[in-house]
């Protein structure tokens, strides 16, 4: 993260990501993350995730989501790749 030199790091888990109001989807790519249901598993986890847009200071915030590390459900490369979806998002994007 140092490289992205960011103010505030929220993580939120995906149960309070869905309760709480939390910005305005964007026309953005959905995240897709690769990983996720690649081991077999009987259960199907979540692949796509939206991205969301929330006014911050005088900017703006990128977001979407991961799974909690405790799950064993997204690996390093998915949530590594969640980030650089964020990276890929314009900075200068004004809220629509």
């Amino acid at each position: 993260l140092p490289i992205l030199q960011p103010e505030v790091i929220l993580v939120l888990g995906r149960t309070a990501w869905r309760m709480f109001a939390h910005g305005e989807r964007t026309d953005r790519p959905i995240f897709h993350a690769r990983y996720v249901n690649s081991e077999g598993r009987r259960r199907r986890y979540l692949e796509e995730r939206h991205v969301w847009a929330l006014d911050y200071g005088n900017g703006m915030a990128w977001m979407t989501w991961v799974y909690h590390p405790s799950w064993n459900v997204d690996c390093w490369e998915d949530r590594a790749a969640a980030l650089r979806h964020l990276l890929e998002c314009p900075h200068d994007r004004p809220m629509a």
